[in-house]
C-alpha cells in the first residue's frame, strides 16, 4: 500500500524518468489525430466494404477502450456482436477485429513505449517509428497474403500443403459459433 501511495506523488526520483525528462513528449494531439484518421478509415472500410454497419464501430472501440487492461476478453466482443448482429458471421468477425485487435494492438504499443522509455529513446521518435512500422507492416502483410492466396492453390487445406491456416480457421469457427448461430440460440 505504501508503494501505491508513493506512486501517486509527483516526485521525479525514478532514474528513467529523470533521464527521459530532457526529451520532448509526443503530444496527445498526435495520438488523437491518428485515432480520428484511423477511425474514419475504418468507417469507410465498413460502409463501402459492406462488412458490418459502420455505427457498430463505436461499440467495438468502446469495448476495446474499457477492456484494454483486463486483456484476454476477446469472447466479449464475439458475444456482443452475436447479440447485436445475429446471423451475420462476416460482421461478427469484423466487430471482433475492431474490438479485440484494437485492444491488443494498444497493449503492444504501450509495451513498446515502455521499452523505449527504458532504452532512452525519445518519445517523438518512438511515435514516428511505430507509425511508419505499422504502415509498412500492414502493406507487406496484405501484399504477402494476396500473393500467397493467388499463387498457391488450396493453401489452407491440409491435402495440398502442410499449412492449415489455424488463425483463419479459428476466426472462421468463432464466426460460425457467435455470428451464424449466435449466443441467444446457444444459451
Amino acid at each position: 500500500m505504501k508503494q501505491f501511495r508513493l506512486s501517486l506523488k509527483d516526485n521525479h526520483n525514478d532514474v528513467h524518468a529523470m533521464l527521459m525528462s530532457r526529451y520532448q513528449e509526443a503530444p496527445e494531439w498526435w495520438y488523437t489525430v491518428l485515432f480520428v484518421v484511423a477511425f474514419a478509415l475504418a468507417i469507410v472500410v465498413c460502409h463501402f466494404g459492406q462488412l458490418m454497419p459502420w455505427y457498430y464501430l463505436f461499440l467495438a472501440v468502446g469495448i476495446a477502450f474499457i477492456f484494454v487492461l483486463p486483456t484476454g476478453v476477446n469472447v466479449i466482443t464475439e458475444f456482443v456482436a452475436g447479440i447485436v448482429m445475429p446471423g451475420d458471421p462476416l460482421a461478427n468477425v469484423t466487430f471482433k477485429t475492431y474490438g479485440y485487435i484494437t485492444q491488443y494492438q494498444a497493449l503492444l504499443l504501450i509495451s513498446d513505449l515502455k521499452l523505449g522509455h527504458y532504452m532512452k529513446i525519445p518519445p517523438r521518435a518512438m511515435f514516428a517509428t511505430q507509425l511508419i512500422g505499422t504502415i509498412i507492416a500492414g502493406i507487406v502483410n496484405y501484399l504477402t497474403a494476396m500473393y500467397l492466396m493467388d499463387n498457391i492453390k488450396n493453401i489452407c487445406t491440409p491435402q495440398n500443403t502442410r499449412w492449415t491456416c489455424p488463425n483463419a480457421n479459428l476466426f472462421f469457427s468463432a464466426s460460425i459459433i457467435w455470428g451464424a448461430i449466435g449466443p441467444i440460440k446457444m444459451f
